[in-house]
């Protein structure tokens, strides 16, 4: 008989603590789950054109329990380089670091690992425009006198710093452009012809462009039309001293 008075206490006893544990449930408190970490980049700011390849990057991770592991990746047009390692566990890391960027867009990543293998990342996008400088003023080669009515020919020859292709325009000095013509490579002769129908001194003019927009100086040569003898300053005095006398 005594076996099931103390075999019912038993499960009394049981009964009670288990709907205690059960009301209780409610308070109690847990550990909070650790958060993914932060990164966050400062500078420069995302969309930033350098003319410089040289840049510094500087920002900072933080996480509340501790950061086990950082990294970087760089890409850009025609490649990426991409590593990781680690560092002493830490709540709050800073970073500033000078990178060489390529020309054209420049994506740039730091991402970081918190003890528990969180992962997050900031980036920002960047882009480097190399500084183009305009052609040199054209080399213009040519006879300085001609005679009007007959083909006039020279030669027009600009090199442009960065190599690029070239556009010319041509003034004859007459009142008549040759406009914009081209792609011509860079430091390439190239030979053009004009008639004059007057006498008279003219300046012929060229110019070179780049296939960027980039306008060089203006290159210069003086002519002369006719070329004959009455070019000789004593010979033009024997034609005055003609030209007072009339045989008519």
């Amino acid at each position: 008989m005594w076996k099931k008075i103390v075999g019912m206490f038993v499960c009394i006893l049981f009964l009670v603590i288990a709907s205690t544990a059960i009301v209780n449930a409610d308070f109690i408190k847990y550990p909070k789950e650790d958060g993914p970490p932060l990164v966050v980049i400062q500078s420069p700011e995302n969309g930033t054109t350098f003319n410089s390849p040289y840049i510094v990057v500087k920002g900072y991770a933080t996480d509340d329990i501790g950061l086990i592991a950082m990294g970087q990746q760089h890409e850009w047009i025609d490649g990426d380089n991409k590593y990781s390692f680690s560092i002493s566990q830490t709540t709050n890391k800073t970073f500033f670091n000078t990178w060489i960027l390529y020309e054209g867009w420049n994506r740039i990543t730091y991402f970081v690992y918190d003890t528990v293998l969180h992962y997050e990342e900031d980036q920002i996008v960047v882009y480097y425009v190399v500084s183009n400088q305009p052609p040199n003023k054209p080399l213009i080669n040519g006879s300085y006198t001609g005679k009007p009515g007959s083909v006039y020919s020279c030669s027009f020859i600009a090199e442009d710093p960065e190599g690029d292709d070239i556009f010319y325009e041509i003034d004859w000095g007459d009142g008549n452009v040759d406009p914009w013509s081209g792609p011509i490579n860079s430091n390439e002769k190239i030979s053009r012809t004009h008639k004059y129908l007057d006498r008279g001194e003219y300046t012929i003019m060229a110019r070179a462009k780049d296939i960027y927009g980039n306008i060089g100086d203006w290159g210069k040569l003086i002519i002369s039309m006719p070329k004959t003898y009455f070019n000789n300053p004593y010979i033009q005095i024997i034609m005055k001293l003609l030209e007072c006398f009339s045989f008519s």
